[in-house]
């Protein structure tokens, strides 16, 4: 049986030569930053496993997966098609491939014989310099990160495909998106680290409902559980899943199209109501000034209180009421903490620590 080959290195450009290198003889893992890895001494790893590899998980907490190099491969035609990968295609992804997204993206580009750029730099500014530099015309980027790379002002008009995951694309990044890539279209995929791909939806033209996260994959089957969950069958899910899988995340289908209600790890309770946080940040981010946010509970005077963070320019000292129209006086947010940037783990995940 292999044995696991641990890679440290911090460089993405490094750290893909070092997996494709010890891929045959070895079940390569690119270890995390502040991953415990002697946690992995008495792991077992499955007979049928090619490679390991981490999502961000719960709150940013990086979870382990095993899966034989078939669960991607396989599913690499389709993928391609709808992310028109092919071998002219010129790629860029940032940070770390230690992550399901970045490293399933940079094995379609080694597949598929696309020129890939690994950016490591922290700046955006240093993003959008080497995106033109490198003629690039395919961007993979969570949406939080896509915001950055339009603030910084450049125009792309070699772009034409921007693949984004993890997260809502609002309106608001929407229309910037559209005045810095004229030529691009922006694909919003829905997945879980578990099962890979489930859905995606291509925006042009025109904004389609943010909760909407499109067309289930022709490969990929999905139900929804009496209790709301989204249930995927998909035949590329990691070592040790067969069948209908329980995302725990929130949803339901219509006309043929998934829809997303909330998040496994996002749901708030007080005093047994229960809402997705991602509705009150949604809320938030319709603001003209802020730019980011995430919310928390906090007891305060021994009260659970919904807490904003928030980050911008020029931001407002109280959040008008107007904009929660409909939510529960509980989760109105009753406190305010201000940021220029809301600090992130190495998988780009919002990361407030104390919390």
């Amino acid at each position: 049986m292999k044995k696991l080959y641990l890679i440290q290195n911090k460089e993405p450009e490094l750290q893909l030569n070092e997996f494709f290198s010890h891929l045959e003889k070895f079940i390569p893992l690119i270890v995390p930053a502040g991953f415990d890895t002697s946690s992995l001494d008495s792991l077992k790893v499955p007979e049928n496993a090619d490679f390991a590899v981490a999502s961000s998980g719960t709150k940013g907490k990086p979870k382990l997966y095993f899966r034989s190099k078939e669960s991607w491969t396989d599913f690499f035609p389709e993928q391609n098609d709808v992310f028109s990968i092919n071998s002219a295609s010129r790629i860029f992804i940032h940070g770390s491939l230690a992550f399901t997204g970045n490293l399933n993206i940079a094995f379609e580009a080694v597949e598929a014989n696309s020129f890939l750029y690994c950016s490591s730099s922290l700046r955006s500014e240093i993003w959008s310099d080497e995106i033109l530099k490198n003629q690039i015309d395919t961007i993979y980027l969570i949406p939080d990160k896509l915001l950055h790379l339009v603030k910084t002002g450049k125009i792309f008009e070699a772009v034409k495909t921007i693949i984004c995951g993890s997260q809502f694309i609002s309106e608001k990044l929407f229309n910037l998106t559209r005045r810095s890539f004229p030529n691009a279209k922006i694909i919003l995929y829905y997945g879980a680290s578990e099962t890979s791909y489930v859905s995606y939806k291509i925006l042009e033209e025109n904004f389609v409902d943010e909760n909407c996260v499109g067309k289930i994959f022709d490969s990929v089957k999905v139900e929804i559980s009496s209790e709301g969950h989204i249930l995927v069958d998909s035949p590329y899910s990691v070592c040790g899943i067969s069948g209908f899988f329980d995302t725990k995340d929130t949803g339901f289908i219509k006309d043929g199209l998934l829809y997303l209600s909330g998040r496994s790890d996002d749901q708030i309770n007080i005093l047994g109501e229960k809402i997705n946080a991602s509705e009150i940040i949604k809320r938030i981010l319709q603001l003209e000034d802020i730019e980011e946010c995430d919310v928390k509970v906090e007891e305060i005077k021994s009260k659970k209180t919904v807490v904003a963070h928030i980050a911008g320019k020029n931001l407002p000292d109280a959040l008008p009421e107007s904009i929660f129209e409909g939510i529960s006086m509980a989760f109105i947010p009753k406190k305010i903490v201000r940021y220029e940037k809301l600090p992130r783990n190495e998988s780009g995940k919002i990361c407030i620590k104390g919390f």
